[in-house]
């Protein structure tokens, strides 16, 4: 009777162990990829250029110090986009060319674009699509295949 068992849990040890090796390697690729995108992606070499640099706003600072560069930049975001939701605001203030990022949704709900604008003077410096979490996240954490993933 032990050595049918142990030869049924042996067989199916491998059956399971297949799919399970399939799973790991998917897991661990996507999760290299991941990895490696956002090691040479373009904003961690932002954050590496400005890490020792001193921002120029400080808590002290006067707040047209943060609110005239948001103005501009909205003023430009609105002429681009005319009253669509804004999901969010990132500013930059660190190096040679200070930023304002907005990100809008649309109407209906969802992620659109992301503007990235010049804080000195509210031009846009980039607009590209924009999305919360790339595909790539959204595959390796399974959310891609959905609630099951």
């Amino acid at each position: 009777m032990r050595n049918m068992n142990t030869a049924f849990w042996r067989r199916w040890h491998r059956w399971i162990g297949f799919p399970a090796a399939l799973f790991l390697v998917f897991a661990g690729l996507t999760g290299f990829l991941v990895a490696a995108t956002e090691f040479f992606g373009e904003e961690e070499a932002l954050r590496e250029a400005t890490r020792d640099l001193v921002s120029p706003v400080t808590t002290s600072s006067p707040t047209a110090a943060w609110s005239d560069p948001l103005s501009k930049a909205l003023a430009t975001a609105q002429s681009r986009a005319a009253g669509v939701p804004i999901d969010k605001i990132t500013m930059q203030f660190k190096g040679d060319q200070p930023t304002v990022t907005v990100f809008i949704g649309t109407p209906i709900g969802g992620e659109d674009k992301r503007f990235v604008l010049d804080a000195k003077t509210g031009q846009l410096v980039k607009e590209e699509a924009y999305t919360d979490k790339p595909l790539l996240h959204r595959i390796h954490s399974g959310e891609f295949f959905g609630d099951g993933g």
